[in-house]
């Protein structure tokens, strides 16, 4: 069923330090944050297995202005699966042929980074996760999220997103979207009512 609430913002975080899969958002107390990431995969993913994801952190990472926490000190390196944030999945999880890990989520809730969304997010083929719950994201979302084949939870929530509110972006499996607490304006597309998402949160 359709869940439609105004104005609630979420966050949802999907790593633990033990490397399983959770909920809990970045947050604790006294105002620390801690963002998860890095996979304990046996030995270092392959550059050539990986190389689009490298490619599209790097360039990300290049659109941020502003990482007070210093989160992406650990975007170095062809082993994205070490990178804060990003949370890889071996080949017996994603029940694929290769041998490779491959990124199947990225979660930089509360971490108050400033910059932008890049087109190249798109070449994180195997995402299904994304969560940026509680930045300081400006501009709009790229067109290219629409290749996101396996993206079923996006969480843009609590940052500075402006001009007319997205569609569901056509990403085919996509079930759960939040962009409440933004600066979206305009109508709000049928398309968020017709796609059938478990949830979505398009408050202001």
């Amino acid at each position: 069923s359709l869940t439609v609430r105004g104005g609630v913002g979420v966050g949802i975080g999907i790593g633990s330090k033990g490397g399983g899969v959770g909920g809990g958002g970045g947050v604790e107390g006294g105002g620390a944050v801690w963002i998860g990431g890095g996979s304990n995969h046996q030995k270092p993913p392959s550059v050539s297995n990986l190389k689009n994801a490298y490619t599209a952190l790097q360039v990300w990472k290049s659109a941020i202005s502003d990482d007070p926490f210093r989160i992406l000190d650990s975007w170095v390196g062809a082993d994205v699966c070490a990178y804060k944030g990003v949370f890889c999945v071996g080949p017996q999880d994603a029940l694929r042929k290769s041998s490779e890990p491959v990124v199947a989520g990225v979660d930089l809730n509360h971490a108050n980074l400033k910059g932008t969304l890049v087109k190249e997010i798109c070449l994180l083929s195997d995402l299904s996760l994304l969560h940026l719950n509680s930045n300081r994201f400006t501009g709009t979302v790229p067109d290219t999220f629409k290749d996101l084949f396996s993206l079923v939870e996006l969480d843009l929530s609590n940052n500075h997103f402006s001009g007319s509110f997205p569609t569901p972006l056509l990403i085919p499996n996509l079930i759960y979207l939040d962009f409440s607490f933004n600066n979206f304006s305009g109508p709000i597309p049928e398309d968020h009512f017709n796609k059938k998402l478990d949830a979505v949160f398009v408050g202001i």
